[in-house]
């Protein structure tokens, strides 16, 4: 397992260079952003690790009710539970709520997700259900530079390393601190990305299907 720590400092031996704590760090950061659109075994969250309870009366629901409806990228499915019963709810887009002439109240079967927070129709009466959500989300870097398990540190660890190393060598060529990288040395780190793209790829694809689920890239 690899840290945040220790990826800065293969990078600095890497670029044998001492003096670009800000710009590695940055690098890594941007790195990390970069890919969280792309969709690896490590975004995809179920409803075990993704839900939330009904609450009567109450419509919309944040990141307060909980906190990765503020990191949704894709939404595969939302599945009320109720009592022993579950059902796939159908998501609406928010015109629909606009030809409403009142909102009624029940349990709900639809739901709209947008400005980072679910709406549900028809508002819940009662504040026992479990709203069960499977999705791409935003996963959050690592927090400390020690901190352990992040997958962007773990399973990607090389693909951020390459990016950022990437992103590090063009800092550099741009704001000229120091001698330039050449065409071939962004090149080579460049392939060594594209490669670690391919390898996490394809073992999340491996996975998805062994979950009877099959992303496309």
């Amino acid at each position: 397992m690899t840290t945040l720590a220790t990826m800065k400092a293969e990078i600095a031996d890497e670029l044998a260079r001492a003096d670009l704590t800000g710009i590695i760090a940055t690098s890594i950061t941007e790195a990390i952003k970069f890919y969280q659109s792309t969709r690896f075994s490590f975004h995809t969250v179920t409803g075990d690790d993704f839900y939330f309870t009904t609450v009567a009366n109450q419509e919309f629901y944040d990141r307060y009710d909980h906190h990765m409806i503020d990191n949704i990228r894709e939404i595969d499915c939302v599945v009320l539970e109720v009592g022993t019963s579950s059902w796939t709810m159908h998501p609406v887009k928010m015109e629909f709520f606009e030809t409403l002439i009142s909102a009624a109240t029940g349990e709900p079967s639809s739901y709209n997700y947008s400005n980072n927070r679910f709406r549900l129709y028809p508002v819940p009466l009662d504040s026992s259900h479990t709203i069960r959500v499977t999705a791409h989300v935003d996963r959050d870097g690592p927090a400390t530079d020690d901190e352990t398990c992040n997958p962007w540190m773990n399973e990607a660890s090389l693909l951020i390393k390459s990016r950022a190393l990437v992103n590090v060598m063009r800092k550099i060529n741009l704001s000229k601190i120091g001698d330039p990288y050449s065409k071939q040395d962004l090149l080579m780190y460049r392939e060594m990305e594209l490669e670690a793209l391919q390898d996490l790829k394809g073992s999340s694809n491996m996975q998805d299907s062994t979950m009877g689920r099959v992303e496309s890239y």
